[in-house]
């Protein structure tokens, strides 16, 4: 099975689709690509791996939530934390703040 389109290209579909592929799959585009939908769900089986040469911009207007089941991390040159309100870091366990030089407001 194959479609391609030597210019621009639309299907469109008045019910449900789906597509299934047994092995591996890819999806390119040579400028910008725009997944919209009113729900949105990303699944993986195995790792899943989000890489970009510029920013990466997550944007809600309610809550982020991150969820692991085992360690989370975070590794950047710098990293900056800042709430229009209030912040809390909350633990079952200890706290740790190691730097070079700690400063406190």
């Amino acid at each position: 099975y194959s479609l391609a389109a030597g210019g621009s290209g639309q299907v469109r579909i008045g019910g449900a689709y789906a597509v299934a592929v047994s092995t591996s799959a890819t999806l390119s585009c040579g400028h910008a690509l725009t997944v919209g939908a009113k729900d949105l769900a990303l699944a993986a089986g195995g790792s899943a791996a989000l890489r970009a040469d510029k920013a990466v911009d997550v944007t809600s207007n309610h809550k982020i939530e991150l969820r692991a089941k085992t360690d989370f991390a975070l590794h950047a040159k710098d990293i900056a934390l800042t709430a229009d309100h209030k912040a809390t870091i909350k633990s079952s366990g200890d706290v740790v703040i190691k730097g070079q030089k700690v400063a406190q407001n």
